[in-house]
């Protein structure tokens, strides 16, 4: 059940779930944010995982414009954020890992006749790397990520994007679930219903309080607030298809 929230008595019936991946699928927020200590750090400024954790699931350039003073950012912005992806690859994205029952939860989604969706701002390698964590090359109907967003001018919303893949209209039909506040901002941008999870260590209150409807330790937890037709509950096996792009 979940774990606090304004409806905890809801039940939902969406056409479609998008997933954050990062802390919401994927163990990936402490790893993240070490690197950026250590990145930020090689540059002459020191913060600690506590410091930057209130930015965690922001876009990176924007979280810099929100520590560093402009005067210093202006010549270095680049450099920081190519630094950081450089060092996550080599020293940090071995380390994570999936968000435990995160494989048989999608296929038990898809089994209730629901498409899926994943998003993240992360660049392409690094989503395929964390699909095939999660074994789930095939598990997506759609995934948009920041590489996909940065090839439109200007840059698509990545729920959009994926909602656009999915040929989604019916927007309330929609549920995000992701693990940061801007998660939350971003699907009530978008239209859609944010559902919070516990794993990306911000608090039940402020997940509630970014726009979020309900709460959850974790994303597996959802299913108990999903309608499950009785024709759905007697299906068989889903086949899985690989994720639509543009």
């Amino acid at each position: 059940m979940p774990t606090i929230g304004r409806f905890c008595d809801m039940r939902l019936s969406p056409k479609v779930v998008i997933f954050d991946i990062e802390g919401t699928l994927v163990d990936a927020v402490l790893p993240t944010l070490r690197c950026w200590t250590e990145t930020l750090g090689r540059f002459g400024f020191a913060f600690n995982t506590a410091d930057l954790h209130p930015f965690s699931g922001m876009d990176g350039a924007e979280m810099l414009e929100k520590i560093i003073p402009q005067k210093n950012l202006r010549d270095l912005k680049t450099h920081i954020l190519a630094d950081q992806g450089r060092c996550y690859r080599e020293h940090y994205i071995d380390a994570v890992q999936p968000i435990p029952g995160t494989n048989e939860f999608i296929l038990e989604i898809k089994r209730l006749g629901i498409r899926v969706a994943a998003v993240s701002s992360c660049q392409r390698d690094e989503l395929m790397h964390y699909c095939k964590l999660m074994k789930g090359e095939r598990l997506f109907d759609a995934l948009a990520c920041g590489t996909d967003a940065s090839r439109h001018k200007p840059p698509l919303d990545l729920i959009d994007l994926a909602l656009k893949r999915l040929r989604i209209r019916d927007r309330p039909k929609a549920i995000m679930i992701g693990d940061t506040p801007f998660d939350a901002f971003a699907a009530r941008r978008a239209g859609v219903v944010p559902l919070g999870v516990l794993t990306g260590y911000f608090s039940a209150p402020e997940l509630l309080s970014a726009g979020c409807s309900a709460v959850f330790s974790k994303a597996p937890e959802l299913l108990a607030i999903l309608d499950r037709p009785e024709a759905a509950v007697r299906r068989g096996p889903i086949r899985s298809s690989p994720a639509h792009a543009l």
